[in-house]
């Protein structure tokens, strides 16, 4: 849903909307002097805009998860029907269209899952094969009994919703049933909300195949929370904050995973399918269901990791460059002291004034458009919006001898024709708000191609000092710095953005010194221009990954780069339910480092021409200590 409100998402400290996520710190030493410096001859008049543009239209919808790669072996799935759930719910349709809905996921591992519908059969399967109970509400003690036992023996058990919470004779019960058996301290339902959203963030078993900090939303229909340690999926607002059931803290888990010693696996969702709120959301549902069950029957799967070199999050500093133009070089200096680049969005029309900020501002990273001047492009047609974004990159074709790959639209406004006509003049990506629904790079078709949107959810110097009327150096970069430590827990992209007439003089722009440290001490940042992480995100999305071979003792993941692009600083995260630590990766017969991951391992590749592949091999030991064979354990990023 439309937020009410400022559309850039809120920062909150992390222990108030991620909970159990493993934060990679990056605040490194001290974060924010504590003295308050003022900031002083700030004209606060002259910055406000003239005039409220009308409120953005539906934005453009991105390109659907193409999901992880998964070997075609199949495995075995036995789905249960509680004969007392199938007469509790109002909807005669429901519970039967959830079955069917599970049994069509399961099939996708190979052959028909059979059905079951007594704990007796559920003991005859003797702990083998995966048991899949989707919405069953009513349970007896003995089903119940039955799926402990099947679990304890090492079975997998996948489980949607409030799973037990009434009895053979569809009384309420309560929560213990289903906290046992998911291994959770606390459960709950989900109360009424203006609008309902679970985030995804990356490097997490569900996650593969989905962007780091997806959000989907909901249609409100019975969803649980379980309070549960780990990382997790989580209850959130619109702004990918935490949004715990009935506002307790640890109550957020909006999925559940885990593994027995020896050797069950437990998943469970705490929504059905068919709540999306739209078919991209629909989708996405389906791919963590789909994520689940093969997690829970022991299938490996596998994709590249979502940053090049292994590293958790991606950071772009940009500027906009406008009025009081000749500010950019104070921002140039700064980021070439502190090794970070910078991508300039240029107001062309002013541009010809300033011939010797050309090269400076192309030394310290990118220049890209910001149009000619301030005046919106969207929402006209398509040959207008062309013709005025035509005169930007010719005026910066001009100033600095290269084309622009990147626009930042004015007022951060664009809509369909914005972007096609962007692509047709060569750019590849844009930088604008996408009303928090992923903290990714989401790829948008064109009607010639397709182009990134890289999204700001990260508030900016204008939101913080003229809209919230915060005068501080210090409230900028505590600004700054929290909200990029929040991207960084979801893995995401932080797009950290000042313009010249606000934060863009000598004195204020020391406010980014002590954010731009902190990233650079934490070392699991990927620091880059916005046309390095649109070409990257076209690399990795068109790049394929497939399974060659899966064995016991033995598995072949073949990666290709696109054929029209090389692809460098590439890893293969490979998910492996069964532990990471029994498995040697190899690359034409040489043992290479690699790192363990939530999912299992993953793999730098080497450098990919276009259209090149290359195999990974990963074998079993054939001895418990196989000498000095082994790759070296790495860590993502080193």
């Amino acid at each position: 849903m439309t937020p009410r409100k400022d559309p850039v998402p809120r920062a909150r400290s992390p222990w108030n909307w991620l909970g159990g996520i493993l934060m990679l710190g990056i605040l490194g030493g001290g974060v924010v002097a504590a003295s308050v410096l003022l900031w002083e001859n700030l004209d606060i008049q002259g910055l406000v805009r003239t005039g409220e543009p009308a409120a953005p239209g539906p934005l453009p919808e991105p390109m659907a998860p193409l999901g992880a790669a998964v070997p075609t072996a199949g495995f075995e799935a036995f789905l249960y029907r509680s004969e007392a759930t199938s007469g509790y719910y109002p909807d005669a349709d429901f519970y039967p269209g959830a079955l069917d809905r599970w049994e069509g996921l399961a099939r996708m591992g190979g052959g028909a899952p059979a059905r079951l519908g007594s704990a007796d059969e559920v003991d005859a399967l003797g702990g083998e094969g995966l048991l899949v109970a989707p919405a069953a509400l009513c349970l007896d003690a003995s089903e119940i009994d039955a799926f402990h036992r099947h679990v304890d023996t090492g079975g997998a058990l996948v489980l949607t919703g409030a799973t037990g919470a009434r009895d053979g004779e569809c009384e309420w019960r309560g929560w213990e049933a289903l906290r046992d058996l998911t291994g959770a301290l606390e459960a709950a339902p989900i109360e009424e909300r203006a609008g309902l959203y679970f985030t995804v963030p990356g490097g997490i078993p569900l996650s593969a195949g989905i962007d780091p900090g997806t959000r989907v939303e909901l249609r409100r229909d019975g969803q649980v929370a379980l309070a549960a340690d780990g990382p997790r999926m989580y209850w959130s607002d619109w702004a990918l904050n935490a949004s715990p059931a009935g506002g307790i803290e640890e109550l957020d888990s909006a999925a559940r995973m885990y593994a027995l010693p020896d050797g069950g696996r437990v998943v469970w969702f705490g929504f059905s399918g068919g709540q999306g709120a739209s078919p991209i959301d629909e989708i996405r549902i389906e791919q963590l269901f789909r994520n689940g069950l093969l997690w829970a029957a022991g299938v490996p799967s596998a994709e590249l990791l979502p940053w090049p070199d292994g590293n958790r999050a991606a950071l772009v500093l940009a500027q906009q460059v406008g009025w009081e133009f000749e500010n950019a070089a104070h921002l140039a200096t700064l980021a070439r002291e502190k090794d970070v680049p910078v991508t300039f969005f240029v107001m062309s029309g002013l541009a010809a004034d300033h011939p010797e900020l050309a090269d400076v501002l192309l030394s310290a990273g990118e220049v890209a458009s910001q149009s000619s001047g301030d005046a919106e492009v969207a929402g006209f047609p398509f040959q207008e919006q062309q013709t005025r974004l035509r005169r930007s990159v010719e005026e910066l074709q001009r100033w600095t001898g290269e084309t622009p790959r990147g626009l930042r639209p004015p007022a951060e406004r664009y809509d369909s024709e914005t972007l096609h006509a962007w692509h047709d003049l060569g750019g590849s990506y844009l930088v604008g708000l996408n009303n928090g629904r992923t903290g990714s790079p989401e790829l948008i078709e064109t009607a010639d191609g397709s182009i990134v949107l890289l999204p700001r959810l990260m508030k900016d110097d204008y939101n913080v000092i003229v809209q919230e009327r915060s005068m501080s150096q210090s409230d900028l970069s505590r600004e700054f710095l929290t909200a990029a430590r929040k991207l960084h827990a979801l893995g995401g992209l932080a797009v950290m953005s000042v313009h010249t007439q606000v934060a863009g003089s000598a004195r204020r722009i020391t406010a980014l010194a002590p954010v731009l440290d902190s990233v650079r001490a934490d070392g699991a940042w990927w620091l880059a221009t916005g046309g390095e992480v649109a070409d990257w995100t076209l690399a990795r999305r068109h790049a394929t990954v497939t399974f060659r071979s899966w064995e016991r003792d033995r598995i072949e993941v073949d990666v290709s780069a696109p054929p029209d692009r090389r692809i460098e600083g590439a890893w293969l995260d490979v998910a492996l339910p069964g532990g990471s630590e029994e498995w040697e990766p190899r690359i034409d017969g040489v043992p290479v480092r690699y790192a363990t991951t939530e999912r299992g391992l993953a793999v730098p590749l080497p450098a990919m021409e276009a259209g090149e592949e290359q195999t990974v091999v990963l074998e079993r030991p054939a001895t418990e200590d196989s000498g000095g064979e082994n790759g070296d354990q790495d860590t993502p990023g080193t």
